[in-house]
């Protein structure tokens, strides 16, 4: 669901209706296309759509190679937009139910079976405790200065790509600094 108020920015958060659940909420974050970009209703909405069902960031980046084409450099909310997608595409195969994001942190909630290994998850929290804390049986609190809402979706990318090298089958991660990169 994509809400915006005449106030300014509310929560962004997307719904995916086909089990299991997904949620990506970057909090406070303008993504949409604006109209002074695209100011014809019907295409936009079109956009909307086929970047909603793009179905590998491969298909996004396709999509947003050909908004440049056909109507210029995208505008932050639509670079944001194009950034929320591709974070919930890169979350579903790891059994994330929802990922929320704010100013100081964020949250990851998993769904009854995730894909990540429980064990590196506690090596993990162990190894960075200011950074990473279990909240509960299925969620993951991570820290982070996100105050800057460009830099949030770019965080968050790298805390996702991070839990993305705890996937219980072997993942072939090029580096283990790809993986926990020091600056994190």
């Amino acid at each position: 669901m994509l809400s915006t108020s005449a106030l300014g920015p509310v929560p962004l958060t997307i719904h995916e209706s086909p089990s299991p659940f997904r949620e990506v909420s970057a909090g406070p974050v303008s993504a949409l296309i604006p109209d002074d970009y695209l100011p014809d209703v019907h295409p936009r909405l079109v956009f909307y759509k086929r970047i909603a069902g793009a179905g590998s960031p491969t298909e996004l980046d396709e999509l947003q190679v050909e908004m440049i084409d056909r109507f210029g450099l995208l505008p932050e909310p639509a670079k944001a937009l194009f950034g929320v997608t591709e974070l919930k595409l890169r979350v579903q195969p790891l059994g994330v139910r929802k990922l929320e994001a704010g100013p100081q942190g964020g949250r990851i909630l998993f769904n009854g079976q995730p894909n990540i290994d429980p064990m590196r998850v506690i090596k993990l929290i162990q190894t960075r405790p200011k950074e990473f804390k279990m909240d509960g049986g299925d969620k993951i609190r991570f820290f982070r200065d996100m105050e800057e809402r460009g830099k949030r979706i770019e965080v968050v990318r790298e805390v996702v790509e991070m839990l993305a090298c705890l996937v219980i089958t072997t993942m072939n991660c090029r580096r283990r600094l790809q993986c926990f990169p020091s600056r994190f």
